[in-house]
């Protein structure tokens, strides 16, 4: 992509960084997993949103979700499906 507009893949990820606070890869990754979000959120099943996403595995995805979230997608989805306390009360 660099070549292609003719400057250096390093220059290119300098800009990249300093336009966007995050290195190309963590904004892909980070682009990956908002994806991911909708597809899980809308009840697609796991297999289906990991080859989505571009993973070769479910196992792989999950590992991913888990390193970006800090919890499974299972969890991340029924923790957010649970109740808070103030909610319970109204």
């Amino acid at each position: 992509m660099a070549g292609g507009i003719g400057i250096s893949s390093r220059t290119l990820e300098r800009r990249f960084r300093g336009e966007t606070g995050m290195s190309f890869g963590a904004w892909r990754r980070h682009a990956r997993m908002q994806f991911a979000l909708r597809g899980l959120a809308e009840g697609q099943p796991i297999d289906a949103v990991a080859r989505a996403t571009g993973y070769d595995s479910a196992s792989a995805f999950i590992a991913a979700f888990a390193t970006v979230f800090g919890i499974s997608p299972g969890r991340f989805f029924r923790s957010a499906a649970e109740p808070t306390a103030k909610s319970r009360t109204l």
